[in-house]
């Protein structure tokens, strides 16, 4: 996995972060992960095009682009937009890195329904980043 971090925080803590909220992806050595920042509390984004990454790759490359925004966004409430299936995994992000770890979640299952070429459902998606972000913070909280 190449991690490219362009936004104002520090390298190290958004490589963990985003390696814990992509632990067991399927497909990670083809994946790129580029992090911005934002004028939005966040954003997330995957493409499955070599084109788009960075590196030098033959085959089929993934890209997860996710930006995230300042402090003045947090606390954040997540729901997702205009979507009943999702409104029930609604959370409250308390900082940065919870807007991260949950952004990067949802967008990994993305990726894991695009290689298992399954549905690409919303829903599935906020309910893995919810229960990612549940484990991240448990373990913060030890």
């Amino acid at each position: 996995m190449i991690i490219k971090n362009s936004s104002k925080y520090p390298s190290d803590e958004v490589e963990n972060l985003v390696k814990f909220a992509l632990k067991n992806v399927p497909h990670s050595d083809e994946l790129e992960v580029h992090v911005r920042n934002s004028k939005h509390a966040f954003y997330g984004r995957i493409f499955a095009s070599a084109e788009d990454c960075a590196c030098d790759c033959d085959g089929q490359r993934f890209l997860i682009v996710v930006r995230i925004g300042n402090a003045k966004h947090f606390p954040y409430l997540s729901v997702y937009p205009d979507h009943k299936r999702c409104q029930k995994y609604a959370v409250m992000l308390n900082d940065w890195k919870e807007a991260l770890v949950k952004v990067t979640a949802h967008e990994g299952m993305h990726l894991r329904q695009w290689i298992e070429k399954k549905p690409m459902w919303e829903h599935q998606a906020e309910k893995h980043a919810t229960t990612i972000l549940a484990r991240y913070r448990n373990t913060i909280a030890d």
